[in-house]
């Protein structure tokens, strides 16, 4: 499979257990892969998340996302506040938008029901709101923290 005709376009990747995931792909070279990863394969990136060629069954262009949020933001709200930061500080806007959109399912449940990660997130979410450069985000990000109580 020729990877290197996704890099920029938005894809739906599907590994080799089935799980699907979407996002911006950015290819990496074998010889880069080794360099970072130390792994002599070539790759797709999707934000933080490294997809080798050969975990990949499947990769297609799409002109839409399939929802606000998919299993990729899932996983990284699952690793903990160090890859959810990861989304929300990152350079494409959509990554930031589609991880605001998973976090608001679970960052406004009750008091007893909030995740761990729940009072750092808010922090990145007043850092976002003070001085990201992205009008869409900033306004986001302060409905969230309102919507939270800060």
């Amino acid at each position: 499979m020729d990877l290197k005709q996704f890099d920029g376009k938005r894809i739906l990747l599907t590994d080799r257990d089935g799980r699907k995931y979407e996002g911006i792909g950015e290819w990496q070279s074998a010889e880069y892969c080794e360099h970072e990863y130390g792994v002599f394969e070539e790759c797709l990136q999707l934000c933080c998340f490294v997809f080798y060629s050969s975990n990949i069954s499947d990769v297609k262009r799409i002109e839409e996302y399939t929802g606000p949020y998919g299993e990729l933001e899932k996983e990284a709200a699952e690793a903990g506040i160090e890859l959810i930061e990861e989304f929300l500080l990152c350079e494409e806007e959509e990554y930031v938008l589609r991880m605001m959109a998973f976090l608001k399912t679970v960052m406004y449940a009750e008091n007893r029901n909030r995740p761990r990660w729940y009072n750092d997130t808010a922090a990145i979410l007043r850092q976002l709101r003070d001085t990201v450069p992205s009008e869409r985000i900033m306004l986001e990000a302060g409905e969230m923290l309102k919507a939270c109580g800060y």
